[in-house]
């Protein structure tokens, strides 16, 4: 398993971590409330998918507290 750090905000506050396998699938959640952004699972056809519902980037993301927080990714407890 790899595990890669980058920076999700524009201004490296908030960092996403990507975490992936041999077999393709890769996990990505921020440092930011622990929002899974993405989760790339391989099809039985050979495509990778992307199952977890969101935004492509950080600002967009924000802009969805401004709104209603759909709580896209979020993790439960406390």
């Amino acid at each position: 398993m790899a595990v890669i750090k980058q920076a999700f905000s524009k201004d490296g506050t908030i960092d996403e971590y990507i975490l992936s396998n041999a077999r393709g699938t890769r996990l990505q959640v921020t440092n930011w409330g622990a929002r899974v952004t993405r989760f790339i699972i391989r099809d039985s056809s050979g495509t990778d998918r992307d199952i977890v519902a969101g935004f492509d980037n950080y600002e967009k993301w924000q802009a969805s507290l401004k709104i209603d927080d759909p709580y896209f990714g979020a993790t439960i407890g406390r």
